[in-house]
């Protein structure tokens, strides 16, 4: 069985039309405590990620390590919690006050 498909059916399912994306909010990030060891740093940042819920964010020396979303604010800093306190448990210290700050990123 040959199914006949016109030309111009053809080129118009083909056409690719260009769209410009969505306007992107920003998104809001709150740094929430430094960790260091060994001249080793960790940060946790909570990201709002609007309708998608919070993200908690690790950045191993100023570069992404780890992240997990959470429905709630409140979840996330409980979570940032629990992971300070086994950090600190595995000898990690809290950062002097006056350490340098990270070079920002911007939010992806």
């Amino acid at each position: 069985m040959t199914c006949a498909v016109s030309a111009r059916a053809y080129d118009a399912a083909m056409t690719v039309r260009l769209v410009d994306p969505p306007p992107t909010t920003p998104k809001i990030v709150v740094p929430l405590w430094t960790l260091t060891r060994d001249g080793q740093r960790i940060d946790a940042e909570l990201v709002d990620q609007g309708a998608a819920g919070f993200e908690l964010r690790l950045l191993r020396d100023h570069e992404w390590f780890a992240g997990r979303r959470f429905g709630l604010r409140a979840q996330a800093v409980a979570h940032s919690v629990e992971t300070r306190r086994e950090l600190l448990s595995r000898g990690w210290n809290p950062a002097a006050r006056g350490a340098p700050p990270r070079t920002p990123v911007p939010a992806a």
